[in-house]
């Protein structure tokens, strides 16, 4: 008798532990994305969706349910030497507009893939929303560069901010 209970607990258990795996295989499966033109490509998760038009690629969490879901969009500028200068106080002036407190946390340099990255992290308060911004400015020629901003509510940016960090870290640029 006990052989029979034995045997279904274990089938169920499996089939348990198969969906669970699976859950977390999918939620960090990561997908590449390379720009139309080839010259920069990155992953992001295979749970997030991607859409890019006329060289604005936006991605976001279809699984967050928050009203506000994570996203990160990318976008190839036109900066020209010694943009750094103003480029705070531009942010600031942007936000105003839209009646909304802007906050600067923390800027840094860093290197990612041989490529010079600055980051600014600030706080934008619009509507009784807080979001948290980080924007990751890719220096990819003389007067150009990648901006990556990535944003989500503030409550939230904690639990974010690991797949943030992990689809700029992916970023690669062709010469």
């Amino acid at each position: 008798m006990k052989k029979k209970r034995v045997l279904p607990a274990l089938v169920a258990v499996t089939v348990v532990l198969l969906v669970v795996f699976t859950y977390e295989y999918i939620k960090t499966e990561r997908v590449r994305f390379v720009s139309d033109d080839g010259k920069y490509e990155f992953e992001y998760p295979r749970s997030w969706k991607c859409e890019a038009a006329e060289g604005i690629v936006t991605l976001y969490n279809v699984a967050n349910v928050n009203g506000y879901p994570e996203n990160v969009t990318v976008v190839r500028s036109r900066m020209a030497p010694g943009w750094e200068a103003g480029f705070e106080e531009s942010l600031a002036g942007q936000f105003a507009e839209l009646n909304g407190k802007f906050t600067m946390l923390q800027t840094r340099q860093v290197t990612i893939h041989g490529k010079s990255v600055k980051i600014y992290v600030y706080s934008l308060s619009v509507n009784d929303k807080v979001l948290m911004n980080q924007i990751y400015i890719f220096q990819t020629g003389k007067e150009s560069a990648t901006v990556v901003t990535c944003s989500a509510l503030e409550k939230e940016f904690s639990k974010a901010a690991s797949q943030f960090e992990n689809i700029c870290n992916s970023f690669e640029f062709q010469t």
